[in-house]
Parts: C-alpha cells; sequence; structure tokens
C-alpha cells in the first residue's frame, strides 16, 4: 500500500468526519438564527471553511502527489475506468443523465415563476417544497442572496474537484480499484450532507453518482462543476428569489 496516499487518505476522510460533525452542530444553531447580520457572518464562515477545506485541501494534496495538472488532464489511475465507461456506458444514458440535471434546474426555475406569479395573484405567501431540509438555509433578503451565491459557486468547483477527482484518487491509490474509488468517494459526499436529513443524504447520493458518470463520460470536470453549481445555484439563489418577489408584491 503506498504511504503518502494512505496517510493523506486518513487525513481526509478524518478531516471530513470533523467537517461534517461540525456542520451538524452549526446547522442546527443556524436554524435558531433571526438576526439578518448573524445569518450572513454563518454563511461567511461557511464559504471561507468549504474553500479551505475542499479547494485549498484538492490543491495541496494534488501538490504532494505531484498531480496537480490532473485537474485539466485526468490522472492515470482513472483511465481505465474512463474507457470502460466510454465503451459500456450507453450514449443514451449519459445524456439522458445529463439532460435530467438540466432538466430538473429548468423545471425547478419555471415551476418558481409559476408558484411566484400564482402567489402574487392571490396575495399569498410562496411555499417551497425541498428534498433535505435545506428551506432554513435559503436566504431572506438580497444581501444573504449574495452570500448563497458565492457558497454555490464555491461548492460547484471545490466539492466536485475534491470529490470527483482528488478523494476518488486517494482511493484508488490506496485500494488499486478505480471503480470502487468512485463509489466510496459519492457515497463520502452523500453522507456529507447528513445536516440536511436522510433525504438530503439520498439525493446528494444520487447526484454525485450522476456526476461521477458524466465525469468518467466526458473526462472532463468542466460538467460535473457547471451542473452541480447550476443546480445550487437554481435551489439557493433562483428559487429564493423569485419567492421573495411574489410575497413583496
Amino acid at each position: 500500500m503506498p504511504l503518502v496516499p494512505a496517510a493523506l487518505l486518513v487525513i481526509a476522510l478524518a478531516g471530513l468526519a470533523y467537517f461534517t460533525w461540525r456542520d451538524v452542530r452549526q446547522y442546527a444553531a443556524f436554524k435558531r438564527l433571526t438576526d439578518t447580520k448573524d445569518r450572513q457572518a454563518r454563511y461567511r464562515r461557511w464559504l471561507v471553511g468549504a474553500f479551505a477545506v475542499f479547494i485549498g485541501g484538492s490543491l495541496a494534496i494534488l501538490a504532494m502527489l505531484g498531480c496537480l495538472g490532473c485537474i485539466v488532464h485526468p490522472p492515470k489511475p482513472f483511465l481505465g475506468a474512463m474507457r470502460w465507461a466510454q465503451a459500456r456506458l450507453p450514449p443514451q444514458l449519459v445524456l439522458l443523465l445529463l439532460g435530467g440535471l438540466v432538466s430538473i434546474l429548468v423545471m425547478v426555475v419555471v415551476a418558481g415563476v409559476v408558484m411566484a406569479t400564482s402567489a402574487a395573484r392571490r396575495r399569498a405567501t410562496p411555499k417551497l417544497r425541498t428534498i433535505g431540509d435545506i428551506a432554513p438555509l435559503m436566504p431572506r433578503n438580497g444581501a444573504e442572496t449574495v452570500w448563497t451565491a458565492l457558497l454555490s459557486l464555491n461548492a460547484g468547483v471545490g466539492e466536485e474537484l475534491f470529490f470527483r477527482l482528488t478523494l476518488p484518487l486517494l482511493f484508488a491509490l490506496v485500494t488499486g480499484s478505480a471503480a470502487a474509488a468512485f463509489v466510496a468517494a459519492a457515497v463520502v459526499f452523500g453522507l456529507m450532507h447528513v445536516y440536511q436529513g436522510w433525504a438530503g443524504v439520498a439525493a446528494a447520493s444520487f447526484l454525485g453518482l450522476a456526476l461521477t458518470a458524466i465525469y468518467l463520460w466526458t473526462g472532463s470536470l468542466a460538467l460535473p462543476i457547471a451542473l452541480h453549481a447550476g443546480l445550487d445555484l437554481v435551489g439557493l439563489v433562483v428559487r429564493p428569489t423569485l419567492a421573495r418577489i411574489a410575497e413583496q408584491r
């Protein structure tokens, strides 16, 4: 077993465990906050922490592995899995996954517009339905929306860099199996969302597997990053903004 990758994997998993435990506690406290300045301060701390862990941590680990170029060019341990995916996964399946994620983005926006318009006509407060306990995370004003937009962009870049490249690479170097590495990383990605409840874990795990399939088939992080950031922006920026506009009419 390669010593350096094994040590880095243990450190990464321990750091993620602490990060997840801290998120659960902080999110419980966040839900009790009422003052927007306090909420914005928490958003800011989350942004800095997530940037340090997922972007800073990924760059540090990749540098220690001598694999910073893997951000652009897939690492050698992934090539076999990518060839298998490109040969065995029907293009229709990948297009279905891609189309499904894009359709979700479009449908959520359209549904948000319809909901906001209907609520405005009835002078009612629009109700946002979510998968998992993320309603408290949604911004309540324009200033908070700036922070949720930054959090969404940071998640798209940082979490894809970490969970689709860095963590699977460590697992693959230690276990020798890229397929198992990607599955393990997707499961860890899902568990990291335990603060949203088990519905949130299930949704995040499915998303992680779908983005993994797209990464393996395309050989590039660009599309998973764009989709991840887009989904978060729709959920944490577009929908709450439309609801807020409807409520103010």
